[in-house]
């Protein structure tokens, strides 16, 4: 599979008559000519000229262009496993092979002459190279190989042409690719121990290791041109996303059945583009979305904020019944629970509950904004709140509830709409809807914790009785105060009689706590 690129247009093509292992395309114009080169496994090189085809030469695919020879070289000694051409000029190319060399060739006369010269070659590894990449400067270079290690050339245009900068260490099986950061001095590479790792190229450490592939990552590359973000491709068959900054997988796409051996990026007025050439024999081409998920995010974000102010005007307008429906279409179950709680104690014997410690005009005040819906009664209120409810809302409804009467604050809201909800649907309805028995299972033990709780409170609050009347009685039983006439001499009162007193101070205050403990217990089991 070829990519070819002139002026933002990319063709693809398939060429036959050698065995390519691999095709590197050269994306920039040079005299108004692109030039692609091709290596394969008989050891040869060979630089091609884009051409443009006439009308009678294009084939049945359409494909106007044609390609003419330019040159080729033979050097290797064994299969040329990768070629690379640099970014910024079209003078040289660079080559790697199975019989571990690394070899600079010159292309400076390359429309002059048939063939082009080895400028140097280097024994570059101890086992056999999987591929070479020029950085972004033309100066450095990097080869990956069988040998678990990736070395970093300088490239010189003078002799001695390459020279070893550093070598990085740390894979633990054989590395497949490299790639340069468009932006930063650094570099990311792939291997077969499922990793890819990100190296400096000041110290050669390794920075960072991604981790998510569950096989050979085959091919990485930095996206341009800021260079934040990274793709894989592996032998698992997964296309993967990464951010460089914090290590993460952004998106994980699968499309092949088996190994992705070829990623290359596209780029033009469209955006960025993915080609992936798989084991399957299929050919994937990836379009960039991230434009159009951060529009939709965005819309939603908007919708869900209008959604959120109309819930709010409703709850404010005491429309308790559309506010219920909204709430359920929104999944907020925490604004559920205080619409539901306001419903709740409109229910007072089926009617609303009276006005209690509040001025006359504090109840004029409320009487106004009272709503049909609230005048109805809570009951009332209630029971068509769930009979509007459709399957679907009513399952979430209950799934709620589960949720909220394992908690003691929220479990008299739970229980109260809970009673309803029977008493409306029949069992047989009930059990239809979706994970009812899970639910079921999770309300039994904490009903009975609940009714537990409420039987202790009623026996809490007969021994209040019980209290209460004896201190009644005791009270009753205290001698009363003796008037002294003021012509006698005041006698000095008896040690007897201050314990009176501090006893009648103290059972003051203390008939005055219990009964308003008791007042508070009243309230919790009105509430239950």
């Amino acid at each position: 599979l070829l990519h070819l690129s002139a002026h933002s247009s990319h063709l693809f093509l398939c060429l036959s008559g050698q065995s390519a292992f691999s095709l590197v395309a050269y994306t920039d114009i040079v005299q108004d000519n692109g030039m692609l080169a091709t290596s394969s496994k008989d050891g040869e090189i060979k630089v091609w000229a884009i051409e443009s085809a006439d009308e009678d030469e294009e084939n049945a695919d359409g494909v106007g262009i044609k390609l003419k020879v330019l040159g080729s070289a033979s050097g290797h000694l064994s299969s040329v496993n990768s070629v690379a051409w640099p970014n910024k000029t079209s003078h040289f190319l660079v080559s790697v092979s199975e019989d571990t060399t690394l070899k600079l060739w010159d292309l400076k006369n390359i429309k002059k002459s048939a063939t082009f010269s080895t400028l140097t070659g280097v024994k570059a590894h101890e086992k056999e190279i999987n591929s070479v990449v020029v950085g972004p400067d033309d100066s450095t270079i990097a080869t990956a190989s069988l040998d678990k290690t990736v070395k970093i050339w300088k490239r010189k245009d003078e002799a001695p042409y390459l020279s070893l900068m550093g070598t990085l260490t740390g894979h633990k099986r054989g590395v497949w690719n490299a790639s340069f950061s468009p932006v930063d001095k650094v570099v990311a590479t792939s291997a077969g121990d499922d990793t890819i790792k990100i190296w400096s190229l000041t110290d050669f450490s390794c920075l960072r290791t991604l981790e998510g592939h569950s096989g050979s990552v085959l091919q990485v590359s930095f996206l341009e041109p800021q260079g934040l973000q990274l793709l894989s491709a592996g032998s698992d068959g997964l296309l993967k996303l990464w951010s460089a900054k914090d290590s993460e997988c952004v998106s994980s796409m699968e499309n092949h059945e088996d190994k992705i051996w070829s990623m290359s990026i596209l780029r033009d007025k469209k955006g960025s583009r993915v080609v992936t050439v798989g084991a399957d024999s299929c050919i994937t081409l990836w379009e960039d979305h991230t434009q159009q998920e951060k529009d939709t995010k965005r819309e939603k974000e908007h919708t869900l904020l209008l959604s959120s102010q109309q819930l709010n005007n409703l709850i404010r307008n005491k429309s308790y019944k559309a506010a219920v429906h909204l709430a359920l279409s929104l999944d907020q179950p925490r604004q559920l629970l205080s619409i539901l709680k306001s419903v709740v104690l409109l229910i007072k014997d089926g009617q609303q509950l009276p006005f209690e410690n509040q001025s006359l005009a504090s109840k004029e005040e409320e009487m106004e904004d009272e709503t049909d819906e609230t005048r109805k009664g809570g009951k009332v209120l209630l029971h068509e709140i769930i009979l509007s409810l459709n399957s679907e809302n009513l399952s979430k409804l209950l799934i709620y509830l589960r949720d909220w009467n394992t908690n003691s604050k929220t479990a008299v809201v739970a229980q109260q709409v809970l009673v309803f909800i029977l008493e409306i649907y029949s069992v047989n309805s009930l059990a239809k809807l979706p994970r009812m028995k899970e639910v079921i299972r999770a309300l039994l033990p904490y009903t009975d914790r609940q009714q537990s709780q409420m039987a202790r409170l009623i026996q809490e609050s007969y021994i209040l009785d019980y209290t209460l009347a004896q201190m009644s009685l005791s009270s009753l039983s205290l001698q009363p105060t003796v008037v002294v006439d003021a012509t006698e001499k005041p006698e000095v009162p008896t040690t007897t009689a201050v314990p009176v007193v501090e006893k009648r101070i103290d059972t003051k205050r203390e008939r005055g706590d219990l009964q308003e403990r008791r007042t508070t217990k009243k309230r919790q089991l009105e509430q239950f």
